[in-house]
Parts: C-alpha cells; sequence; structure tokens
C-alpha cells in the first residue's frame, strides 16, 4: 500500500513539476530513440492518464514504400484480439453464473475424452491444458481446415501432459474456447462478441470486416487456413490504439469481468514472448511495484502493445507496422520516465570459455524445452520457437536479454555445472531444470 501511495505521489510530481509539454516532449523522445535503436518504421503511442490524453502521436512511417505517415489514429490489424475478446466472453459467462471454471470439456464435448483424462475450461483459459497443439497438422494439409475438423482430429489425440501440470501454449486451446463459447451462449460467435463484449467495453472503432466473396481457389496454389480465426469462420477484425486502451482499462476497472476471474488472465512465462505462454494474450508485469495489465503480440501484420496501470490510472498503448518485440521494452521505458524512474544498470562482462560451459545446454521451463547456447564469446538463450537472444553476463551466475534488460537469468550452480536458472520476465518468476 505503501509503495503504491509512493507510486501515486511521483506520477502527480512528474505532471507538476515537468509542464504537460514538457513532459510530453521528453517522452516523444524516448520513442524516436527506441524507433532508431530498433530500426523501427515508426510507432504509434497514446498515453492517457486519469486527467486526460498526455500523448498521442505518430513518428515515422506506418508504410515506408507508400510514405504512410504512423498516425494513432489508423486502422489496425486485430488478429491479436480474437482470443482475448473469447476468453473475456467466457469469463463473463462465468460471472454470470451461467459456466464454472472447472467445467469440464466433455460436458460440452462428449467425445473430447482424452483417455479419461480430465480438462477443466480454467485449463483452456491459462494454456495449461496439454491438449496437442495442431498447428503441424495444419501444416500438413492439403486442404483448409475448419473448427469441426481440429475438434474431429483432437477427438483422436492423447494430451501432451497432465492438466495443470505447466503451462503452453496451444492453438487448439483457443479453437476449443471458441466452440465453446458458442455453445454455451447458443449465438453465432461473431455475434455473441460483437454484441456481448466489444460493445459493451465500448470498443467503438472495433469492428469484424464484411466478409468478402472467397476467390476461387488456384489448382496450384495452397492458400492453408491456420490462424483460430480463420478455423472459428471469423472475418478480419480491425481496430484502433483507442480501443486497445478502452479494453485493458475496462476489464482493470471491472468492466463484464469481476476481480476473482480477473486473476486468471495471469502470466505462465514458460517463454521470452512471441506466440505464448501468456494466458489468452494477457499478461501482468511490474514497475517499481506498480502491477499492470497488459495485452499485445506481434507478427506479419504488426505489433501492439498496451499496459494499464489502475493505481497509477495510467495506459500506454503502442502500436507498428513492423513484427517486432520491442514495444513492450519501450512502454517500461516510458513508463520509468513518467515515474522519473532511473534504466536499470547493466553491464556486458566478458565470458570466458570455461565460464560458458557451465551454462550450456537443454533445460525444461514447464512443458516446454529451451536451450542455453555458445555464438562466439556470448551465449544465447533458445525459446521453444527457435528464437535467439543474446544474454549480457551481469556476474554472480545472472545474465539479461539483450534486448530486454528486465529479462533476466539467474542460474543455480552445482559442482561447477548450471543445474537450474530462475527466468524473471517484468515480475513474474519460473523455474528452469537442466535436462538430465
Amino acid at each position: 500500500m505503501i509503495a503504491h501511495i509512493a507510486s501515486l505521489a511521483l506520477l502527480s510530481v512528474a505532471l507538476v513539476q515537468e509542464p504537460t509539454a514538457d513532459l510530453a516532449g521528453r517522452l516523444q523522445s524516448i520513442a524516436r530513440g527506441a524507433i532508431a535503436e530498433s530500426g523501427l518504421p515508426g510507432v504509434s503511442v497514446r498515453i492517457a492518464t486519469r486527467d486526460g490524453v498526455l500523448l498521442s502521436r505518430g513518428l515515422g512511417y506506418l508504410d515506408v514504400e507508400l510514405k504512410r505517415i504512423e498516425s494513432p489514429l489508423a486502422p489496425r490489424d486485430g488478429e491479436a484480439l480474437v482470443e482475448p475478446l473469447i476468453v473475456t466472453g467466457l469469463l463473463a459467462q462465468v460471472d454470470q453464473g451461467k459456466l464454472a471454471l472447472q467445467a469440464s470439456l466433455t460436458d460440452f464435448f462428449p467425445k473430447l475424452s482424452f483417455g479419461g483424462q480430465r480438462v477443466a475450461l480454467l485449463h483452456l483459459v491459462e494454456h495449461a491444458s496439454g491438449i496437442p497443439d495442431c498447428s503441424d497438422w495444419l501444416a500438413l494439409r492439403d486442404e483448409p481446415a475448419t473448427a469441426a475438423d481440429v475438434l474431429a482430429w483432437l477427438e483422436q489425440r492423447t494430451l501432451d501432459s497432465d492438466p495443470g501440470a505447466c503451462t503452453a501454449y496451444s492453438v487448439s486451446n483457443v479453437v476449443l474456447a471458441g466452440l465453446l463459447l458458442e455453445r454455451v451462449t447458443a449465438h453465432p460467435l461473431r455475434e455473441h462478441l460483437a454484441r456481448q463484449v466489444i460493445e459493451p467495453l465500448g470498443l467503438d472503432e472495433t469492428r469484424f470486416e464484411v466478409r468478402a466473396e472467397p476467390r476461387e481457389a488456384s489448382a496450384t496454389l495452397r492458400t492453408p487456413i491456420e490462424t483460430p480465426r480463420e478455423l472459428l469462420g471469423l472475418p478480419p477484425l480491425r481496430t484502433q490504439l483507442v480501443d486497445l486502451e478502452r479494453f485493458v482499462r475496462g476489464l482493470g476497472e471491472g468492466k463484464l469481468v469481476g476481480a476473482a476471474n480477473l486473476r486468471e488472465l495471469r502470466v505462465g512465462a514458460l517463454s521470452l514472448p512471441r506466440q505464448g505462454s501468456r494466458c489468452a494474450g494477457f499478461a501482468r508485469s511490474t514497475v517499481a511495484c506498480n502491477e499492470a495489465l497488459t495485452l499485445g503480440s506481434n507478427g506479419a501484420r504488426g505489433s501492439l502493445h498496451v499496459a494499464w496501470y489502475p493505481d497509477l490510472e495510467l495506459s500506454i498503448t503502442l502500436a507498428s507496422s513492423a513484427d517486432t518485440e520491442d514495444l513492450p521494452v519501450l512502454e517500461r521505458r516510458l513508463t520509468r520516465a513518467i515515474l522519473d524512474l532511473p534504466e536499470p544498470g547493466i553491464v556486458d562482462l566478458p565470458v570466458t570459455r570455461g565460464q560458458r560451459e557451465v551454462y550450456l545446454g537443454g533445460y525444461y521451463l514447464g512443458c516446454t524445452r529451451v536451450t542455453i547456447e555458445e555464438r562466439g564469446e556470448t551465449l544465447e538463450y533458445i525459446t521453444p520457437y527457435g528464437e535467439r537472444h543474446r544474454m549480457r553476463y551481469q556476474g554472480r551466475d545472472r545474465f539479461v536479454s539483450a534486448e530486454d534488460s528486465e529479462v533476466s537469468f539467474e542460474f543455480t550452480v552445482e559442482h561447477g555445472r548450471a543445474v537450474a536458472f530462475v527466468l524473471t520476465q517484468r515480475g513474474t518468476q519460473t523455474t528452469a531444470r537442466r535436462l538430465e
């Protein structure tokens, strides 16, 4: 409580001591620096406090080739919102007493037996179901699939891990969550999301596009359907920065989902974020003891990130047309600047060949395998998705990610060999243990 009061005082002091124009200019300068440092074409920024919008600005290009300038008002691809909208709809049903988090999937999908193991709705929400990811199966198909095809495939599968044992992202979880919401509400998924989730949250600039007539498929060109949105038969979704802010702020203030069920939107931090191991696209992070509810993703259609700090009544929303993991890093830089906090002190100490050998190898992080590998005279952390992150040595068996100083690795060494490490991501810790 004291920490929260102190943080509120810091925010007030920052806004009083620095005229709004000066603070906005400082924040804009930080964003410009991040664009240059990361090589991004551009970023749109929207920062709002209890007193109104502090900064709303596009920096750089939305489309370099067409010379389109970035703008907070530009329509954005809303693919990243599909799963959070579905899970919000499910949790709203729980709040209304129409569904239970402990309800078994077999209550809704009788043929989904998984060898007798019980998978609950809660496991879907937390990506802790152990249900096999259908992505590889989809990639091998010659014909586009539907949610019904995925369900039929899953009816013949067994679980990859015990329900609730660990967290691992699975497209199958999202597809089943969408089908479940349709069955519980007895309404088409698109209709329910539009009327019972998007409208009540006041997402005025978020809408499903009018479905275009399907083009005739080429006899030689395969166009696979792989995203949960496509599998569930939903048309493309468009949104704007202001609606990302409204979405997370509304949930944080208790709209649609009560506090008890909102806690289920917690992070399962099993890998550096890209596709997964974050609950339904949501995560939680902290800056100087201030907890934020965050939402975002990155991919070929661009990147989105929004953080809502309820105790500060502060929201920071970012978007870029590039596929980048740098937006969460920029968001926390902006938050620290608003609170007048220094950047974390980071060093990059040399690591000898003998020292590097201590940490090399594979580790189990929940259900997934990660690897520490050597490249030149440095170490790299390899995620389950094959992404490589250079590690900066801080001394005493501790490293940080070169891309994000708030991601750290603290190793436990026994008899000259690392046996485990604690991965800390923006306030959340997960232990990884060496493969034997």
